[in-house]
């Protein structure tokens, strides 16, 4: 067979769509077989967790099959299998790496925030603006739970002194604060979108972030929780008492 036929036989559609999984398949073969040469070593503990390991494999090898079925979109069943792969792969490594838990679980809070976060670049591009803005909360909402795992590890590895932070004021109201922001931001996105026109998913955004900085405020404030509810009313009505304003204002210029 002459060597223009095995070329036109390797650019063939089936083989292009086979290769990268036989190279994931390579790469995972070669990744157990040194697991298991260091663990003969007793580098590595705990040889059970290679089960767990091979899970997470599996879950992230399906996550990248289904983000090639679908044109390099990162879908909701490619969303899925990443993000538990990506939980499945931490636990598999602090438990083969012989991790202290005690000091390392704040990675449960960094991992599944990054999977979380990769949910907002499934957003829509097709103009639906309003279902753009609510799946873009993931990035906030995402960010600040790796933000919040990131400061309880410096924390526990002595990194940080939250006890002397937390004498001064209660921390974490400010990592709550950043999807408030967030919200903010999204809705001022979606309200930019549509031609600077108000609608439900601008208001209703603008109306999350208003909920959002109500809880933010009692807790950086340490204020006793019965108030969050009025708060949450007050800053919503405030929310839309302005947006029926702005509203108005609309109607008035046309």
């Amino acid at each position: 067979m002459s060597q223009t036929t095995f070329s036109a036989l390797e650019n063939t559609p089936r083989l292009r769509s086979v290769r990268p999984v036989l190279a994931w398949i390579g790469g995972t073969l070669a990744l157990f077989g040194g697991i298991l040469f260091l663990q003969t070593l007793d580098v590595l503990s705990n040889w059970w967790a290679d089960f767990i390991l091979l899970a997470a494999s599996a879950l992230l090898a399906g996550g990248w099959v289904a983000y090639r079925l679908q044109d390099g979109w990162l879908r909701g069943l490619a969303r899925l299998l990443i993000g538990f792969g990506l939980v499945t792969l931490t636990v598999a490594l602090m438990f083969l790496l012989d991790l202290n838990w005690g000091d390392w679980w704040p990675l449960m809070l960094v991992v599944p925030g990054f999977a979380l976060y990769l949910n907002g670049f499934s957003a829509p591009q097709d103009g639906r603006y309003g279902l753009a803005g609510y799946m873009q909360l993931a990035w906030w909402v995402g960010g600040a739970t790796m933000l919040l795992g990131l400061v309880f590890f410096l924390g526990n590895t002595g990194r940080l002194d939250l006890a002397t932070l937390s004498k001064h004021f209660q921390w974490w109201g400010l990592v709550i604060l950043i999807p408030a922001l967030g919200a903010f931001y999204n809705a001022a996105w979606v309200f930019r979108q549509e031609n600077e026109r108000l609608t439900f998913a601008s208001e209703s955004l603008a109306v999350i972030g208003m909920a959002v900085s109500a809880v933010a405020l009692v807790t950086l404030l340490n204020l006793d929780w019965k108030v969050l509810t009025p708060l949450i009313l007050i800053f919503t009505g405030f929310g839309l008492a302005l947006s029926g304003w702005v509203a108005k204002q609309e109607s008035g210029n046309h």
